[in-house]
């Protein structure tokens, strides 16, 4: 018997975040001071930092849904009481903010860890040796401190783990940017043919440019740039993109926006760069332009319209964070994805060119197009 339920690609993300590190071998103290350190290092990240319930060593209710004394990002605290039923979905939407969520390992495991060789914490640490599966550095706090049976018996003969002194952030900081470099999500492409050209009186996406119609134009110039590249199209299209890699719209009749969730919907873990079939200005310099201002800690990365000096929803690299914003923003009834560049944390980027914008709704944008020069 078939499942009754349609099979979803979930996000990639462990305990708490996408992208987490525990912190352990040390004082829960200890432990909320150096998550402090670390966040005070990286300027411009969004850090979550998560504590368990200190009176007691059962950290769960019932349904295994872990509780917390404080859950802290940036300048929010967020306080779950353990008398009280927390739903997943309510603990992990400050989470999904962040861009790295610290663990204390005295209470919790995470993807990733950090060992701090404090002698006081030593017993503690080997009844967690099991946790210890992917130990980015050892910061080095007790000189005494038993090394050898430290990477004999709960590393397991490693050698390769890369050991600081805890007092310098300066060596021992690039580990965790590092870390955090490899889980930058990486970029898909998204051509946007599948709106009804009603104005422009004929397929806009058949515009030639650079001796091809221009739906094929962008979707090879974005595949120099991305992992995949895919044409959003409506149920109706399927027969004219045979053969081509296509994401056939599951929100029907909300335009843009329900291209745009369709392809978080596809792969809810990549960055989606959205183009749009009607900016006949594209092109490489561009698309370049906009991918090296890209900010993965924001929502979205948008140029700034030169005529309307509002973000450009149709030339943006929207960050997996941005799912629930459009989901959010659908639930509020508004289906305009510029709306949620407007009321959420965007990286605005002024493009070069005017023309990179420009926007051809109508046989009389097209000849001008052709007849305007632009810088």
């Amino acid at each position: 018997m078939g499942s009754k339920h349609v099979e979803l690609t979930k996000p990639e993300r462990g305990t708490f975040g996408r992208v987490e590190v525990a912190i352990y071998g040390t004082s829960c103290a200890d432990v909320e001071q150096l998550a402090q350190r670390i966040a005070a290092c990286l300027p411009g990240k969004k850090i979550a930092y998560v504590d368990g319930i200190h009176r007691s060593a059962d950290a769960h209710d019932k349904t295994g849904n872990p509780f917390f004394s404080h859950l802290r990002l940036g300048e929010e605290s967020y306080t779950f009481h353990r008398q009280e039923r927390v739903l997943e979905v309510e603990w992990r939407r400050p989470l999904d903010e962040a861009d790295l969520v610290l663990v204390n390992g005295n209470h919790f495991a995470a993807q990733a860890q950090i060992i701090v060789t404090d002698s006081r914490k030593w017993e503690s640490l080997r009844k967690r040796k099991e946790q210890l599966t992917r130990v980015l550095c050892i910061l080095q706090k007790d000189e005494d401190y038993p090394m050898d049976e430290l990477f004999s018996d709960l590393l397991q003969g490693r050698s390769d783990i890369p050991i600081y002194p805890l007092k310098d952030d300066e060596a021992w900081i690039p580990c965790i940017e590092q870390f955090l470099h490899l889980h930058t999500p990486m970029l898909n492409g998204l051509v946007l043919v599948g709106g009804k050209s009603r104005r422009m009186g004929f397929d806009k996406s058949t515009i030639q440019k650079g001796g091809l119609p221009i739906r094929e134009y962008l979707y090879t110039l974005l595949y120099a740039h991305v992992e995949e590249v895919y044409f959003s199209i409506r149920p109706d299209q399927v027969s004219d993109f045979d053969g081509k890699e296509v994401l056939v719209d599951r929100f029907v009749g909300l335009g843009p926006m329900g291209g745009i969730l369709t392809a978080f919907m596809h792969n809810p873990n990549r960055a989606w760069l959205v183009v749009a079939t009607d900016l006949l200005g594209l092109d490489r310099e561009a698309l370049e332009y906009l991918i090296a201002h890209r900010n993965p800690s924001a929502v979205a990365t948008a140029f700034v319209n030169p005529v309307t000096q509002m973000p450009d929803p149709l030339c943006t690299i929207w960050e997996p964070r941005a799912y629930g914003y459009l989901l959010e923003f659908l639930r509020q009834g508004h289906s305009c994805p510029r709306k949620v560049l407007l009321n959420t944390d965007v990286q605005l980027v002024q493009p070069q060119s005017e023309g990179w914008l420009f926007n051809a709704n109508t046989p009389g944008d097209l000849q001008l197009f052709y007849s305007h020069s632009f810088d």
